[in-house]
């Protein structure tokens, strides 16, 4: 339901009347409001300008009775609706309809407008110490050289690519289903989260818009004279997505909002344009990120700087030590709970380090096999509680020496078998079979050894539970036997109560079918 839809019953009068009333209620929020919708008001048709004062009505009212910072919330979300009517207001009055599919011009930017209509270049505007300038060298793409200008754009001016390859599949559909092109706003949500699960983020957009919450879009998207982003459509709606969010801040924000960009001249071909496309979108990026060893390495020792520095001037909390670690955070542009994790990992790459020094390895080749197995450190820290496998790591040198020998030898043919280790160790017959592992000199048949010991595990686990069910079932019946009456059980949650007698229903059949096939009375012969 849009915003429109839901305050269509709101008894506001004339459009004038509509305005009158967002005026006064703009002003109780933030005292420049007025003026700037003053500004803005006739640059807009009649119907924009109704459905943008319906939306700003929806935003304020929604806030309730709203503190200072929900106040100020709201008023970044005005100036955003307003920045957005008047940039959809601007590419319809200026933007022509025909794209150059018979020219060398592409004007790919003039979808959507009508015919005759003249067209407007998007202004870059320089900012942060930046002017507006050529990029040199000029950049080739493919082969062609390809005159850009670098400056900054708001990102509410940008237009998505219709043709964005990338949504191909999704724009497809959307024709088929419409029997139309889609525009701006839905266009973006092709490409924002579809729900709340990491796996409805298709594009990743969420991650994206963190990373440039933080460091702002490091790589300028291309867009031409007109404003169409050529490559970068991810980018810009990353920025839209922080910009719609309530969890970032007023900062983070103005950062999405502003962003440096390349701009093609008008004249620039299609040649050019396809160059620009495919090489960006299809060509390999050969950059080499640091591996993750070397990125967790140089976050914990910031952390553990920090972690000294402060412990020297007072007896740290929990809560201190919490505030060090979003600090670390924000300096490396990661969120804290990768801190936590990089620390963690980074412990046990240390012991483990430490360990084959003591055993006279090469200094080269540890490093090595810690980088490779860097990942592996993260599950010495699985399990909860006493079942960690980290308590027993600690606890046993003898069992943490197998561990990290077999490790550095290869023995585990992924991470996940190290996950299993913590129920080998609690069994005998299965901790055998991983101390046979250790002793060969052969890494497959160690492989293997370990493989079964993890099975022996996995079996004994099984039978455990299955006992464990056995006796939380006869705890049960006992206490229905001998405690449960009418006065005991009125003093228990009825939701409990009932989802036990449903269950009970749900079972009933399959412990009937078991009870009686086992103790059904031997039916007498028949007698001729």
């Amino acid at each position: 339901m849009t915003a429109v839809e839901e305050t269509r019953g709101v008894p506001v009068g004339d459009l004038r009347a509509l305005f009158d009333e967002v005026k006064v209620l703009c002003g109780g929020i933030d005292q420049h409001l007025p003026a700037d919708l003053v500004e803005v008001q006739d640059g807009l048709s009649e119907g924009e300008l109704r459905q943008l004062l319906t939306e700003i009505l929806v935003h304020i009212r929604g806030g309730g009775d709203a503190d200072g910072v929900r106040r100020a919330a709201i008023a970044a979300e005005v100036r955003t609706l307003v920045e957005a009517a008047v940039a959809a207001r601007r590419r319809v009055q200026t933007f022509a309809s025909a794209r150059a599919s018979d020219t060398d011009e592409i004007g790919p930017a003039a979808t959507g407008g009508n015919t005759g209509e003249a067209r407007t270049p998007l202004q870059l505007f320089p900012a942060l110490g930046l002017e507006v300038r050529p990029v040199r060298p000029t950049p080739s793409f493919l082969g062609n050289n390809v005159q850009l200008t670098e400056g900054f754009a708001n990102t509410l001016e940008i237009r998505f690519w219709e043709d964005n390859l990338r949504l191909k599949l999704d724009l497809d559909n959307f024709r088929r289903r419409e029997s139309r092109d889609p525009d701006a706003d839905e266009l973006r949500l092709m490409l924002w989260p579809r729900g709340e699960l990491p796996k409805d983020d298709l594009y990743k957009i969420v991650p994206l818009a963190d990373d440039i919450a933080s460091r702002g879009v490091q790589t300028p998207p291309v867009i031409d004279c007109w404003g169409t982003a050529w490559d970068g459509n991810r980018r810009l709606a990353a920025c839209r997505y922080i910009l719609s969010s309530n969890d970032y801040t007023a900062e983070q924000k103005a950062r999405a909002r502003r962003i440096r960009v390349w701009q093609t001249d008008e004249h620039a071909t299609k040649d050019q344009i396809d160059a620009i496309v495919t090489s960006l979108n299809f060509g390999e990026d050969f950059k080499l990120p640091w591996p993750e060893y070397v990125r967790a390495r140089q976050v914990y020792e910031a952390y553990i700087d920090r972690l000294d520095g402060e412990a020297s001037r007072h007896v740290l909390s929990d809560r201190d030590e919490t505030k060090i670690r979003q600090d670390i955070g924000k300096e490396f542009g990661i969120k804290t709970g990768a801190v936590t994790r990089y620390c963690k990992m980074m412990v046990w790459a240390l012991d483990f380090e430490d360990y084959h020094r003591e055993q006279d390895r090469d200094e080269v080749e540890i490093t090595n096999r810690t980088n490779d197995l860097f990942q592996y450190f993260y599950e010495l820290d699985s399990g909860r509680g006493e079942d960690k496998l980290a308590v027993k790591l600690r606890a046993d040198e003898g069992f943490r020496a197998i561990v990290f020998d077999m490790m550095f030898d290869g023995k585990f043919k992924n991470w996940a078998q190290v996950r299993e280790l913590r129920r080998v160790y609690e069994n005998s017959e299965a901790l055998d079979l991983l101390k046979q592992a250790h002793r060969e000199t052969s890494r497959g048949t160690g492989q293997d050894y370990v493989s079964r010991a993890i099975d022996k595990a996995r079996q004994r686990s099984v039978a455990l539970r299955q006992a464990g069910a056995a006796d939380e079932l006869a705890r049960v019946t006992k206490w229905l036997n001998e405690d449960a009456t009418i006065a005991v059980l009125r003093k228990l949650d009825l939701g409990v109560l009932r989802d036990f007698r449903d269950a009970s229903r749900a079972v009933d059949g399959m412990i009937s079918s078991l009870v009686d096939s086992t103790f059904a009375p031997p039916q007498p012969s028949e007698v001729e």
